[in-house]
């Protein structure tokens, strides 16, 4: 299983092995099918593609459905949500990050979900 993931690998990633570079499948891809793949994924980890390469740059900036998930970002659960003072605590930085990520975002591009 693990030699089949690493040809997987190969065959994706661009990867420098004997002065040969094989070409990167998924970049090729359109927009739309990348930002789908996007889509499927936690926003946060989404904005960490952009270091992929040039091309995945900006991707995550025009996606259209956006989840914001406080317990998820406060590493909360439903008892914990129950105390005040847990909200007070992290929704300072839950609000600046919302604020910064939409401060970001591509202007042309449409919000579908919020």
């Amino acid at each position: 299983m693990k030699e089949k993931y690493q040809n997987y690998q190969k065959q994706i990633f661009v990867t420098k092995h004997d002065q040969n570079i094989e070409e990167d499948r998924i970049s090729n891809l359109p927009d739309a099918v990348l930002q789908h793949i996007l889509g499927s994924i936690e926003l946060k980890q989404a904005v960490q593609t952009s270091i992929l390469s040039k091309r995945w740059k900006n991707l995550w900036s025009s996606l259209p459905d956006l989840d914001f998930d406080f317990k998820r970002f406060a590493g909360l659960n439903d008892v914990d949500l129950l105390w005040p003072h847990q909200n007070r605590r992290f929704m300072p930085r839950f609000t600046d990050y919302v604020s910064h990520f939409l401060s970001h975002r591509d202007d042309a591009s449409s919000i579908r979900k919020f």
